[in-house]
């Protein structure tokens, strides 16, 4: 525009002085002025539009530049803001362009990785998914996907595995049609993926909870056309109502049909009332099963708004049947209150023991006359005393009710593991009058339960572990080598010439050669070994850290020592099949198992009594 002006001040000087002559003559002189006027103005007239219109296309083009350059800073803001790796690959060439994040993400400056190509993504990227980034690409390059996108593998400079979000699209093809020009970019989503396993983890833990937990765990809803549903509960909803999880997943009213008819209009309401104020939900009442006959249970749960105007309730819902005809018996019949086999504790207001039943005595050594007007807070260890009273306390305040496993200190010091309910008990009135107090004895199933856990794991005849174990072990075993390149040894074992044993000796006898060989290999390893029979007479063993090889020509050592039966001594041997993971070590477990027992095969063929490794290094025996 400075220019413009500037012609125009030109354009002025050069018509001054016609305008001067003009007024020095006279009329005549004027009008001969003005005939030589239409030269002067017409040609500068046309530079001046010439050069307004160049003025125009500069402004419009610096306009262009300086748009250009804003919108290139800001998609490099953009770009550096996303921590993205940026890259564009000529399809038909090969030629290949990186930027520097991109080769950050896999820890590496780009002047490493030159001459760079296509070939450099390839080397980088893990085997396992380079065959469906290729079927991708090709239905992108197809026309079948608007795009290409995949979560991928690359190998890290430090040598463990990053993930990347790889995202492209072609921009440019050939006139015949062919993908040439394709830009995209790598986002590193490894913690987000790590953060995923992690959640899939806790997912499986608390689905494993929840399928052990007495009662039903549940999720209730409540749409805001008075509809509602269970979009989840757990298995125990069959012990409750009798229906399955399923049935109960689109509409509750499987699971409200088997509420007896005479409570289903109160269990109503009350989930209206805590549903206009948003209060906790609490209802002892009566249920119908189907197969298990009237049913006492008690529910609790929390409810929340949602922003379609539906309600949601987290709670869990419990059997109390034995609960409930505990507590009538204590207020119909004092027999039933001495006969008991729960130990039953009967507190005033003010929580001071009022009275308690002889099994109360029993498991606890405390008799009535001299504990009666105590505070039963004694009856628990010092250390969690104080923590475990405002529990109960809160619970009696919020629900007249309080149920949990707590130790309970008897009068010799010791302390057994029990299950108190304590429930608050009104009158006719409705004025609180005391609270009850059932005491059970669970050391049977606390022990019952470790039991059952052992048998869960453990090989009932050998007593090592059994395969259930040894997946877990060596699941976990390559998980901790992935993390922190731990090495440690995968050893399938088989007994050579076992069958002649069983058949000239008989199966006892078999049965107390794998029970004395299991021994002498449980014996033989350290803590942090694992010897688990997967059947027959098939052993593995998990070694962290072997060192050198002489441990595994103890283990053959071990298995050759003469065993005596009823019989006579039965000598056998064993071949032993040695997969190590190393660091760096990227198989699975199913891969290691494989590998040991390729190795397994491998000894048998080269005569038994000896041991092989997969790797074919190492060979011994």
């Amino acid at each position: 525009m400075r220019f413009a002006l500037v012609i125009l001040a030109l354009l002025g000087g050069v018509l001054a002085p016609a305008a001067d002559a003009a007024d020095a003559t006279s009329d005549l002189a004027w009008t001969d002025a003005w005939q030589r006027v239409p030269v002067l103005v017409a040609t500068p007239g046309l530079l001046m539009i010439l050069l307004v219109a160049l003025s125009g296309a500069l402004l419009v083009v610096n306009r262009s530049k300086r748009r250009y350059h804003r919108r290139s800073k800001r998609l490099s803001h953009i770009l550096r803001g996303s921590r993205a790796g940026t890259w564009a690959w000529n399809v038909q060439t090969g030629e290949t362009r990186y930027d520097e994040r991109w080769a950050e993400i896999a820890g590496y400056r780009l002047g490493e990785l030159e001459p760079v190509s296509i070939d450099t993504w390839k080397k980088l990227a893990h085997p396992d998914d380079l065959v469906e980034c290729n079927k991708r690409l090709q239905q992108h390059f197809s026309g079948k996907s608007d795009h290409y996108e995949m979560e991928m593998r690359l190998r890290h400079k430090a040598g463990h595995w990053v993930w990347v979000h790889d995202s492209g699209r072609v921009m440019s093809r050939t006139r015949d049609g062919r993908p040439e020009w394709m830009f995209g970019m790598h986002l590193d989503v490894t913690s987000r993926r790590s953060a995923q396993e992690e959640r899939d983890d806790w997912l499986e833990r608390f689905n494993e909870l929840s399928s052990n937990v007495p009662g039903v765990i549940y999720q209730f809803r409540l749409r805001p056309d008075g509809s509602s549903h269970f979009p989840f509960a757990s298995n125990g909803l069959r012990e409750i109502f009798g229906c399955s999880p399923e049935e109960v997943v689109a509409d509750s009213g499987p699971a409200f049909a088997a509420i007896h008819p005479d409570d289903l209009d109160e269990v109503s309401r009350s989930i209206e009332r805590s549903a206009e104020a948003l209060t906790t939900w609490h209802m002892v009442y009566r249920v119908r099963h189907p197969e298990l006959g009237l049913r006492w249970v008690e529910g609790n749960a929390t409810p929340s708004s949602q922003p379609d105007g539906s309600i949601t309730w987290h709670g869990h819902i419990r059997d109390i049947t034995e609960l409930h005809q505990a507590l009538e018996r204590v207020r119909t019949a004092a027999s039933v209150f001495e006969t008991s086999q729960e130990g039953i504790i009967i507190s005033n207001i003010d929580c001071s023991i009022r009275d308690v039943n002889g099994a109360f005595e029993r498991l606890t050594g405390y008799v009535g006359q001299a504990i009666r007007g105590k505070k039963p807070d004694r009856l628990l260890p010092e250390k969690d005393r104080e923590r475990l009273t405002a529990r109960i306390r809160s619970g009696l305040e919020a629900d007249d009710h309080w149920n949990g496993e707590v130790f309970i200190r008897g009068r010799n010091g010791e302390t057994f593991p029990a299950e108190l309910s304590i429930s608050a008990v009104h009158d006719d009135k409705g004025r609180l009058s005391h609270y009850v107090t059932l005491m059970t004895d669970i050391t049977l199933r606390k022990a019952q339960e470790h039991r059952l856990g052992k048998i869960a794991n453990h090989d009932p005849l050998t007593g090592v572990g059994n395969r259930r174990m040894a997946d877990e072990r060596l699941r976990h075993a390559v998980a901790q080598a992935q993390r922190s390149g731990a090495t440690f040894a995968v050893c399938m074992m088989d007994l050579d010439e076992f069958k002649p044993v069983n058949d000239h000796y008989g199966h006892n006898a078999g049965d107390h050669v794998l029970k004395t060989v299991a021994q002498r290999l449980q014996e033989l390893v350290r803590a942090e070994d694992t010897v688990c029979r997967l059947g027959g007479d098939e052993f593995l063993i998990i070694l962290r850290e072997p060192q050198g090889e002489s441990v595994f020509e103890r283990i053959l050592e071990s298995v050759r020592i003469p065993i005596r039966v009823e019989s006579g001594i039965v000598r056998v041997s064993s071949s032993l099949g040695i997969a190590l993971c190393e660091a760096g070590c990227d198989t699975d477990a199913e891969g290691i198992l494989r590998r040991a027992d390729r190795a397994v095969y491998a000894a048998k063929s080269a005569g038994r009594n000896r041991y092989r490794f997969d790797s074919g290094r190492g060979d011994g025996g």
